[in-house]
């Protein structure tokens, strides 16, 4: 597991997790606060597209960056989507 830079360190923690066979890469991101929040979340390079596990919804960082609105104690979990994986999907 590797921390991603935010700009809430706290009460914000993102993470980039990969499998143990190394073909899968996920992005984590949980808000400790009783407060909402928007958080900027730096992914550096590599990653291009991300998918939520929950809704499906896609989204593409800009810069190396996303940036996420979380619940009060909310969560976001992502799955890295491969230039690979994603060359067959419109």
């Amino acid at each position: 597991m590797q921390e991603l830079p935010t700009d809430r360190r706290r009460p914000v923690f993102a993470a980039l997790r990969t499998s143990e066979d190394g073909t899968e890469r996920a992005v984590t991101v949980f808000n400790f606060a009783v407060e909402p929040c928007r958080v900027r979340v730096t992914l550096g390079e590599g990653i291009d597209t991300l998918r939520n596990y929950l809704s499906g919804e896609v989204i593409r960082p800009v810069g190396g960056t996303v940036t996420l609105d979380l619940g009060r104690f909310g969560f976001k979990l992502f799955a890295v989507i491969e230039p690979e994986h994603d060359a067959g999907r419109t």
